[in-house]
Parts: structure tokens; C-alpha cells; sequence
């Protein structure tokens, strides 16, 4: 797990300075070195933060034939098999890292080895002697990289300022863009909240050579479902078996492994398999003072049942005072304000081991979400269970913070593009609205928002999270189950809470599911909510040069409930980062 940037120019070598600058900026996802290697016009930087083979995984790595140099962030869990595999075919090996695997396959096969590819990545492989280079993100999108093209040439990096750095220059912001931050809360992939900048969509590549770019697609989570017959008990212990295998994947290592438990399902499961896997485990949680709905009671009868090493993190309405660092690793607004708790954890976490699992995918593979069952339930949702543009609106209504008439208001206009693309996942699927739904949060929230602030907040303190509900092969599965195997009546994740009960006894489940968040409405009641209504009065020139100023004080000035809270918030977070980047323009206006 690490971090990389690089360029490949069209006429200029690299600039040494702005390549050691971006390093810098990566220092906190690689702590424990970094590499850089230049060629003509490429260079390419790695910090590393070393999980396996320590002494001999250093990057830049050039695979022995000379022919592929690598920079990789992530892991491949299924790199042992790999490897065996690739020396029955005469191949040798100088390290015992999955990178040095990784090249050799690429080297090998080009983009047509990715499918063989099991695990979490972001990659950049250059081609000495084709002049070109290729780029790969994993198949659900839980390792970042960014990249643009200029008259200078291509760049990429795992996070923005690394790239912002790379480039020497802030880009514009994207108008575009911001519509979608406000309808979400964050900018979904491809796009990034500065114009001509993109995110490397989940399940792409890249392929650069002398003046031209080509993005395809290696890997789709649809595909036609072998689950439809298949009897709950079937479906039960082969979903076991799978769970229980990518866990083992994911306990490898060469550093100290522990957990993310929050107390539901998910977290609760992935603790439960790795105690049968490895025996005692090292879990964190956190909670909130004096907060009657903190989960931190739950996570404790969790970790008394399987006795592990247990500590937890409690915060109050002073952990605000942190988000100007989570905004500056961000480098884009992004109001979810779960994320501040994941930051934190994280910096406690880190302290103890390098490595945690978490429950991350559960929801959007299994059906877990409230807002699933809101949507299906009754007859009043029979008109938009088809595959019109209907249902995709309805769903929106769901997802959106600021609707279709308040963006106007806001903005003085709106083009609508955060409903089309809604609709246009909406329309990919062809069955029940319930794959249709998920369909969306995988395409959108699950890579726009969880993992994206998943990886950042982690890997701010060199702390490396693994997903096993997003392994490649559960994620297909989960979604071809039958509706009932993952919503029956009230409750959500069916078959989840039935999957370990000799482990975990399903009474264990049956409290109301509630969202990993902070009690951001009580907090902003007080001192704090003042702070953040002056300093979006007092924002950045650019601020309210994108947004009307009555429309913005009627939000301030409206009844403090949870949706006007994460508003405010939302606003907030906007003004903080036009402050900390100091963008100063928007394409467009």
C-alpha cells in the first residue's frame, strides 16, 4: 500500500522539483521510503508504506527482463498462486512481493492480464521499449488515482494535491462538478471537482502513448445470474465459504492486522471470521459523549464475544476543528461527514497495527440501506418498479442533499446532470429495482464517497483498509442472490444475518440498523454552528461569485434540523477548501 504519481511528456524531461514536491504530498500514504525513476520523457515517483516482503519491495520496480517498470499501490491478495504459476513457465524472481508479481504479469500480458488480478490497485506500468504506459484501477474502485492531460502531457497520482503539485498549477473549478458535490455530497467518478481532471473510473485502464489516451473497461459486477434457483441454504454456505476465503486472503501480511468494528452486521462478521482465521484480534471503534444512539456498547458485546484486543476512540463536537486537515488530504469538497470518524479512528488505529479490515460493501452488495426498503415498500412505489426514467427520479429523491430547485436557487441555474446520471446507470439494468439501486451505489456512492473517503482518511496516517465483502468474487454473487436472500420484511441483509450463527447468534442483529455518523444536528446547536455560519458569510470572493448569496442565507437562517445541518455543513466544506487550495476560478463563469 503506498502512493504514486508520475508524468509522461510530450516534448520536456521531468521537472525533478515537482516530482520531489509531489512526494511530499504522498509522504503520509508511504511512509516507510520512496523511489523515483526517469526516462527521457516519463518519470515516476512511489512512497511506500511496506506491508509485504519488507527488506525487497521497493518501488519503482523494474521486472528482470528490464523490459516493465511498475509503481503500484495496493495489494494482490492471490500474488503466491500467481507466482507459481509464472515460474512453471520459466519465469524468475528477485523479491517475494506482489509487485514484482504484478510486472511480470503485465509485462506478460499487457491489460489482458488484468482479470488475473485479485485484489485492491492502482497501478502505473511503463514500457521501455513499446514508449508507453499503462494504468489500471481494481474493479470496484477502492484504490484512487487521478490523472490529466495538458499541453505539457499526461499526469496521474493517488490523490489530487499530489497531482495539483505535479502540475504546478491550480486547475479551474468545474461547474459541472459542483453540482454534483451539492446534490451528493461528494463528486462521483469520472470526474473530479476541477476542470479536465478525472478520476480513473473502477474497472478501467489507461493506456498512453506518443500523444494519445485510451480508456476501456476489464471487469462489470453484472453479470447473468447463476443464483436464480438457488435455495437459501445452497446460496448460505457457499456465500461462508467465499467470505471466509477472502478474509484469509486478507490477513496476509508481514505487519500487525486488526479491524474496524463499528458493531453491526458487516464489521461484526469480518471480526468473527478472522478470529476463526487467526485467533485473538486487535479491533477499534469509536462513539460520541454524552450520545445515547453512540454504537460503542454494541461494538463492545462484539468484542467481548470473540475476546479481542479491544480499544475505542469517543468524540465530541471539538473533533470539527480537525476537518481543515481532512480537507486539505482531500484535495476536493466532500461532505460526508462520516468521514472526519474515519479519520480519526484511523490516527488511533495507526498507532497499534498497519492493517485493518472493515465492513465497507456490505450495504451496496447485500441490500442493507434503509432507503432500499423505503423504496420498495407499498403500492405507492408500483408506478416506478419498471425501468423508466421514473424510478431512477425517484430513487434520486433518496441520495440528493440539495435538490433540482435548490441547486437552482443556488447556483441561479441547474443542467441536471446528477438526475442523468442516475438515470443512465438506472437504465443499464434490466429486472428488479432492487439490482438497479445497487447497481447505482456501486457505480456512484460506493466508489464517489465510501472508499474514496475509506482510503484517504487511512492511509493519511500509513494505514492500509481491506474490504472483504468486496472481494471480486462476492461482489457478483451478492448481487445475483434473489430479493428475499437479502431483504425479507423489515430487514435488511438477510442472509448476512444468518450466515455465521454457531459465531455470532442473530440476536445480535436485531437492534434498528443505524448510520456510521456523527450527531452533527446537536453539534451545530451551539458555539460550532455559529463558527461555520460566519465563515461561509465571510467565504472566499470565488464562493459567492458560484453561489447566490440570499439563497445561501436562507440556509443559515433555516430551522436546525439533521438535513439543514448536513447543508450548512456541505457549505462549509465548500468554503474551507476554496480557502485551503485557493481556487480562484471556475470554468465558465
Amino acid at each position: 500500500m503506498c502512493g504514486i504519481a508520475g508524468c509522461f511528456l510530450k516534448r520536456t524531461i521531468p521537472s525533478q522539483e515537482r516530482l520531489k514536491a509531489a512526494a511530499q504530498r504522498l509522504a503520509h500514504r508511504g511512509p516507510d521510503g520512496e523511489g523515483f525513476f526517469c526516462e527521457e520523457k516519463v518519470g515516476l515517483l512511489h512512497r511506500r508504506l511496506a506491508i509485504i516482503d519488507l527488506a525487497g519491495g521497493h518501488q519503482p520496480l523494474t521486472e528482470s527482463r528490464g523490459e516493465v517498470t511498475v509503481v503500484f499501490n495496493g495489494e494482490i491478495y492471490n500474488f503466491a498462486e500467481l507466482r507459481r504459476e509464472l515460474e512453471a513457465q520459466g519465469e524468475t524472481f528477485r523479491t517475494r512481493s506482489d509487485t514484482e508479481v504484478l510486472a511480470v504479469v503485465v509485462r506478460r500480458d499487457g491489460h489482458e492480464g488484468l482479470p488475473r488480478l485479485r485484489g485492491m490497485f492502482a497501478f502505473a506500468a511503463y514500457f521501455h521499449r513499446e514508449k508507453k504506459l499503462l494504468l489500471a484501477r481494481d474493479r470496484v474502485g477502492k484504490k484512487p488515482l487521478f490523472y490529466t492531460e495538458t499541453p505539457e502531457g499526461f499526469f496521474f497520482a493517488s490523490e489530487l494535491p499530489a497531482l495539483l503539485s505535479l502540475l504546478g498549477e491550480i486547475p479551474p473549478l468545474s461547474l459541472e462538478a459542483l453540482e454534483f458535490y451539492l446534490s451528493f455530497r461528494y463528486v462521483p467518478p469520472p470526474w473530479t471537482i476541477f476542470s479536465g481532471v478525472k478520476r480513473l473510473f473502477p474497472g478501467e485502464y489507461l493506456l498512453v502513448a506518443e500523444g494519445t489516451l485510451k480508456e476501456r473497461g476489464f471487469w462489470a459486477p453484472l453479470h447473468p445470474s447463476p443464483q436464480a434457483g438457488i435455495f437459501f441454504e445452497e446460496a448460505r454456505e457457499r456465500l461462508r465459504d467465499l467470505f471466509d476465503e477472502a478474509v484469509r486472503y486478507r490477513l496476509v501480511a508481514d505487519v500487525p492486522v486488526g479491524a474496524f468494528l463499528s458493531g453491526g452486521i458487516d464489521s461484526s462478521l469480518v471480526v468473527a471470521s478472522m478470529a476463526a482465521a487467526q485467533g485473538r484480534v486487535h479491533t477499534f471503534s469509536v462513539g460520541f459523549k454524552d450520545d445515547p444512539a453512540s454504537e460503542l456498547p454494541h461494538a463492545r458485546r462484539i468484542a467481548d464475544l470473540f475476546g479481542t484486543v479491544h480499544e475505542e476512540v469517543v468524540l465530541g463536537p471539538e473533533s470539527l476543528s480537525r476537518l481543515p486537515e481532512v480537507i486539505d488530504r482531500f484535495g476536493e469538497p466532500f461532505a460526508n461527514e462520516t468521514a472526519l470518524l474515519s479519520y480519526l479512528l484511523a490516527e488511533e488505529a495507526s498507532r497499534k497495527v498497519k492493517v485493518v479490515l472493515t465492513g465497507d460493501g456490505g450495504d451496496e452488495v447485500f441490500g442493507g440501506y434503509r432507503r432500499y426498503q423505503k423504496f420498495l415498500k407499498g403500492p405507492r412505489w408500483l408506478p416506478f418498479l419498471g425501468g423508466s426514467k421514473k424510478g431512477a427520479r425517484e430513487y434520486f429523491r433518496h441520495l440528493c442533499l440539495f435538490d433540482r430547485e435548490e441547486r437552482k436557487a443556488l447556483l441561479g441555474r441547474t443542467c441536471g446532470w446528477p438526475e442523468a446520471l442516475i438515470d443512465s446507470y438506472w437504465e443499464l439494468v434490466e429486472g428488479d429495482p432492487l439490482i438497479r439501486m445497487q447497481f447505482v451505489d456501486l457505480k456512484t456512492y460506493l466508489p464517489g464517497d465510501i472508499l474514496f473517503y475509506a482510503d484517504h482518511t487511512t492511509m493519511s496516517f500509513g494505514l492500509e483498509a481491506r474490504a472483504p465483502f468486496l472481494d471480486q468474487k462476492i461482489v457478483p454473487f451478492g448481487l445475483g442472490l434473489p430479493r428475499a436472500f437479502k431483504i425479507r420484511g423489515k430487514k435488511g441483509k438477510f442472509i448476512l444475518r444468518k450466515l455465521f450463527p454457531e459465531r455470532i447468534p442473530e440476536k445480535f442483529f436485531e437492534r434498528k440498523k443505524k448510520g456510521f455518523s456523527p450527531p452533527l444536528k446537536r453539534w451545530l446547536k451551539g458555539p460550532l454552528g455559529e463558527e461555520m455560519r460566519s465563515f461561509i458569510r465571510e467565504a472566499p470572493p470565488l464562493f459567492y461569485e458560484l453561489l447566490h448569496k440570499e439563497a445561501v442565507e436562507g440556509v443559515l437562517q433555516a430551522e436546525l434540523t439533521g438535513e439543514v445541518a448536513k447543508k450548512i455543513f456541505a457549505l462549509y466544506v465548500l468554503a474551507r477548501f476554496l480557502e485551503t487550495f485557493g481556487v480562484c476560478d471556475a470554468k465558465g463563469l
